[in-house]
């Protein structure tokens, strides 16, 4: 291994020398022919793809070249050819969205920032808010902040209302990932404000549904529910099915937690089948698993299993490693419900290197605090404690409220099984109030439960009890 790494260190050195040694025309001659060979071998040039928006979902038809995009696009850029700069960006732009489409976001967001820096006016925005896509769905918020802005700052002064609008409504995703309520709301309805004035009922649907969101996160329910109902309304209206099959999955999981489980399988079940209509797997797998947790709450346990197993398959096939990791967790509370501790572990702890891995920081902190479940459960109490505070971490900082409080209520019961009645009590306090306020009816019974079977186990007034005296 040692005379391999030897010899490739030399390898690159060698390569890079003579590359040096050769004269300036002759370098661009030999980056043109290395362009047309690659090409040529791999069916041709792929077609000029149409101008980007932002507000659309990225349309790709694969080609054969997109393995080696990025370094054609290398080539193109010294080939010193009257059409490089446009073959340059065509081959930049097809590697940021072939690494995106495989949840390379890192590669993805580099690729749209050098797309960025090679473009001007709105398509340089573009390339920037994509890149800022990238990071959000990384999990890396902050990084992604400065490129919205850049993008929203371009938009304006190219007095492009449209994608104003778009980044608007990115910027409140981003905020609300941060945690950010206030500031999310004013994005979205400056959003909403700009999709109304220029007639884009579609980008007014879209804002309305993360409004709704919002609304949710906030624990303002009835308002979350009618904003759902409205953007279904839009969505319908203008025909834009794939934006109705995630909002009817959104109001379908607002409806689940607020004790309306027949209706919440109804709008899943309708959802799915617009997503296997479209053809659209990506979402196919989340529907699936929709209705997974539907089974896996109502005590149909081989049916939540197989529902699971559906929608890892899906994801894996597709490659999208984000919801790969949310499945992995899934089927893992299954196996942790059913008596196969191993299994669990095993699941957890796979789920939460995936989600570090795509930088998914709020799936992460689900993952160790299930995993904290487990090991208080299995006699390893300082890995359970140190994990539970650390989700808390993570939950706070991706101003995910509801995990938050089930994380406190796990807390809680974990700490009154070790005798730390008080803490326990303060740790319920919390988590139990927060899902008062989110209207989280369903949650609330579970974890009540569990907090009653841990006062049992400790002999003393059940907890849940003490909290609605006050």
């Amino acid at each position: 291994m040692h005379a391999e790494i030897v010899y490739l260190f030399r390898h690159v050195l060698l390569r890079d020398a003579a590359y040096q040694l050769q004269l300036p025309g002759d370098r661009a001659r030999l980056h043109a022919l290395a362009l047309a060979l690659i090409e040529d071998l791999y069916g041709g040039r792929p077609p000029v793809p149409p101008p980007q928006d932002p507000g659309e979902p990225l349309g790709f038809q694969e080609h054969r070249t997109d393995p080696f995009a990025e370094e054609l696009a290398g080539h193109a850029a010294h080939a010193g050819i009257e059409a490089a700069p446009a073959v340059a960006n065509l081959y930049l732009r097809r590697a940021a969205q072939d690494a995106g489409r495989r949840w390379r976001l890192e590669t993805s967001g580099k690729l749209w920032r050098q797309l960025a820096e090679r473009s001007t006016g709105v398509e340089r925005g573009a390339a920037l808010l994509h890149a800022a896509n990238m990071a959000l769905d990384a999990g890396r918020s902050l990084e992604a902040l400065p490129l919205v802005e850049q993008a929203l700052a371009l938009f304006r002064s190219e007095g492009h209302r449209h994608f104003e609008g778009v980044a608007w409504g990115t910027l409140a995703s981003l905020n609300r990932e941060l945690g950010r309520i206030q500031q999310a709301e004013a994005a979205d309805e400056a959003a909403m404000s700009i999709f109304r004035e220029t007639g884009d009922r579609r980008g007014e649907g879209t804002a309305l549904g993360n409004m709704a969101n919002l609304l949710r996160q906030s624990g303002r329910v009835p308002q979350a529910e009618g904003a759902y109902r409205r953007a279904l309304a839009l969505h319908r209206a203008v025909r834009n099915r794939r934006s109705e099959s995630i909002v009817l999955g959104s109001l379908g999981n607002l409806l689940k937690a607020t004790g309306r489980p027949r209706e919440a399988r109804r709008l899943f079940r309708q959802a799915l089948a617009i997503q296997r209509a479209l053809g659209d797997r990506l979402l196919e797998g989340t529907g699936v698993a929709n209705l997974a947790r539907m089974d896996q709450a109502s005590g149909q346990l081989r049916r939540a299993e197989r529902g699971y197993a559906q929608a890892l398959a899906i994801h894996r096939e597709v490659g999208d490693r984000r919801f790969e990791g949310v499945a992995v967790g899934n089927l893992a509370t299954l196996h942790a419900q059913t008596g196969r501790p191993g299994l669990a572990e095993k699941g957890f702890e796979q789920a939460l290197a995936i989600h570090r891995e795509v930088g998914n920081r709020r799936s992460e902190g689900i993952a160790l605090m299930n995993l904290s479940r487990l090991q208080g459960e299995t006699g390893r109490a300082a890995s359970a404690e140190a994990g539970f505070a650390q989700a808390l971490t993570l939950f706070r900082d991706s101003g995910s409220r509801t995990a938050e409080a089930v994380c406190f209520c796990d807390f809680g019961v974990f700490l009154l099984d070790r005798g730390r009645v008080e803490e326990a009590r303060a740790k319920w306090r919390q988590g139990a109030g927060i899902l008062r306020d989110l209207g989280d009816t369903a949650e609330l019974q579970q974890k009540t439960v569990a907090m009653t079977a841990a006062c049992s186990r400790a002999g003393i007034p059940p907890l849940a009890e003490a909290l609605d005296e006050h």
